[in-house]
């Protein structure tokens, strides 16, 4: 693979709305920048409290589901007999299964396992079926209950330095430990610092699976924002004081908007903005844009063809069929290249065991025409080589919009909220702690 593809798919990756690539990077930024604040207006004691936060998180958020969904794979699955791989949608549909059958060859040993693999979800569909959603379901609970288990030692982690760094200013260690060894209220003190006073017994449920469901299943991104919903809800609930609450207000409600909206509509504003301002569509995905597929196919008569006969497709048969039967055409060629349709490993033969979905096939072939239509007259290399500019353009200028709102403007928003409604940026969580512990001591009358 030369540098230059390298760059493409990697850039394409950072511009594909169904891509989690985004969302870490944009989401390491945002955690980088309200860590940095944190430890700027909090010192050493927000600045620990918010890395294991942020960056536990950002664990928990990019590997919780695929690695719970993972271990339901590798025995779940495995002892069921049953290939993970094969999408429910797949088994599901006649439609697809005919085109299976179109597409695989029995004679070729990987081809026969994908197909064997595919028979068998069908045989056994609604054990199947159950399986799948099991498994989202568990993963997305399990995920869940990691943050919790995260949450929990977080405020417990800050809680015991700030009473430790409380003691030591309070009273002679000596001291404080032979009254430790007469007081039994300070037994009930201990007890008090150094546990949770909130209740937490319950757990995230997850109910309603089914087709209500489904497009979050299926699309990691939507996968990914049902696990921040959770997250968003668990760090409202359990703030420590008002003042938390409001700070992760404002972290979490920007973060979902910059995160799931904002990028996918200044993408989409800014093709809309070269296409009127520059005749310039630039819909399609970069790789195709910049690869050898297009640069040979561009401006032929057969393409235009190919795009005449697919437009006369109509139901979701006719494109499956159309798929199978001319895998050669730069339509099919473009739709592998952009990641519309998978292929088997180590091969490019069509894998039909994931899910093909023909509406974004649909909207592909239209872009492609728009795309075609646009560059007619125009020199070959100059037409692709604006295209393709534009098009980094568009997605490095997007990650540069949200990123920057996410690890500056929003941090700086967060402490200015602070500093205007507790008269200063200090860490307001120590000093509620220590009220906690001025009582205790109070009450102990040592």
């Amino acid at each position: 693979m030369q540098v230059s593809s390298i760059s493409n798919s990697i850039i394409s990756t950072l511009g594909n709305p169904e891509s989690r690539i985004p969302l870490a990077v944009k989401d390491i930024i945002n955690s980088a920048g309200i860590t940095y604040f944190s430890f700027d207006a909090g010192g050493k004691l927000e600045g620990k409290d918010r890395l294991i936060d942020e960056f536990g998180t950002e664990a928990i958020w990019l590997l919780g589901l695929p690695f719970f969904k993972l271990l339901a794979n590798e025995t779940i699955y495995k002892f069921r007999k049953l290939n993970p791989n094969v999408d429910v949608r797949v088994a599901n549909s006649a439609d697809h299964i005919e085109f299976a059958k179109r597409v695989l060859r029995p004679e070729n040993p990987a081809e026969k396992k994908v197909l064997g693999s595919i028979d068998e979800a069908v045989k056994r569909l609604p054990e199947f079926k159950k399986l799948f959603y099991s498994k989202f379901g568990l993963a997305t609970i399990l995920t869940f209950a990691s943050y919790y288990g995260l949450t929990k030692y977080k405020q417990k982690v800050t809680e015991k330095a700030v009473t430790k760094e409380y003691l030591k200013q309070k009273v002679n260690e000596e001291f404080f430990i032979r009254k430790s060894l007469e007081s039994k209220q300070f037994q009930k003190f201990n007890k008090v610092a150094f546990s949770s006073k909130k209740d937490q017994t319950s757990q995230p449920s997850f109910k309603g699976l089914g087709s209500a469901l489904e497009p979050f299943m299926f699309n990691p991104v939507k996968n990914m924002l049902v696990v921040d919903a959770g997250i968003t809800t668990e760090r409202l609930t359990k703030s420590r004081n008002k003042l938390e609450f409001m700070e992760y207000a404002i972290k979490e409600g920007s973060l979902l908007f910059l995160l799931y909206l904002a990028g996918d509509w200044i993408n989409k504003g800014m093709a809309k903005f070269s296409e009127s301002a520059f005749k310039l569509p630039i819909d399609l995905d970069l790789r195709f844009i910049n690869s050898q597929t297009m640069k040979q196919a561009f401006g032929s008569d057969a393409l235009n063809t190919e795009i005449k006969n697919f437009k006369e497709l109509k139901t979701q048969k006719e494109i499956l069929n159309y798929l199978a039967d001319n895998q050669g055409t730069t339509i099919v060629k473009g739709a592998k290249i952009s990641g519309l349709i998978k292929q088997i490993k180590n091969s490019t033969q069509i894998d039909p065991s994931a899910y093909i979905d023909t509406e974004e096939i649909k909207s592909f072939v239209d872009s492609l025409e728009k795309f075609v239509k646009a560059g007619e007259g125009q020199k070959v290399q100059d037409y692709l080589r604006k295209a393709r500019n534009s098009k980094i353009g568009a997605i490095l200028g997007s990650m540069a919009i949200c990123c920057t709102a996410l690890g500056y403007v929003v941090p700086k928003i967060m402490f200015e909220y602070r500093k205007k409604n507790s008269g200063s940026k200090e860490f307001h969580v120590v000093n509620q702690v220590k009220e906690k512990l001025d009582k205790q001591f109070s009450e102990a009358k040592i």
